[in-house]
């Protein structure tokens, strides 16, 4: 009878051990999905800072670069400006928005086309990761009370 009840373990023991071996394998494959939305944002880099110039003087070139860090829109920007002006005189002097010229190359002063106080394209295009630099430069008229002036410059894309 021991030597039943050894063999009758023994074979236990491999039905266990067989019966621990067997796996089953089971899986799912759920399909994932998403919808990317449009996106645009453009940054520029800043300021545009034309130094200390005399009457009658121009300025170099200073440039801004326009990036849209976030999108996914090829976006073609526009350009305007304020007036420069000057608020601890009075009466406030100022010079006009078009003393500031702007290019997309490093050209002399009277090449460059002249910045208004209207919207006026760029005629190039900014998309994610393809920055584009505008250059600007300022004439200062003669007769300008000597002072610090200020003037907005605004990038505008529309996507």
């Amino acid at each position: 009878m021991k030597k039943a009840l050894g063999a009758s373990i023994a074979v236990l023991a491999l039905t266990l051990f067989a019966v621990s071996v067997s796996a089953v394998s089971e899986s799912a494959s759920p399909e994932a999905t998403t919808t990317i939305l449009q996106t645009c944002g453009i940054t520029a880099s800043s300021p545009i800072a034309f130094g200390s110039l005399i009457p009658g003087g121009t300025s170099g070139d200073v440039t801004s670069t326009i990036s849209m860090p976030l999108g996914n829109f090829v976006v073609t920007p526009t350009v305007e400006g304020t007036q420069w002006t000057e608020a601890d005189l009075f009466p406030p002097p100022s010079m006009p928005v078009g003393a500031t010229h702007w290019s997309l190359s490093d050209v002399a002063y009277g090449a460059m086309t002249e910045l208004s106080g209207s919207a006026t394209s760029l005629g190039d295009t900014v998309s994610f990761g393809d920055p584009l630099g505008v250059h600007f430069k300022l004439s200062v008229p003669a007769g300008t009370p000597a002072s610090v002036y200020k003037q907005t410059i605004t990038f505008t894309a529309t996507c």
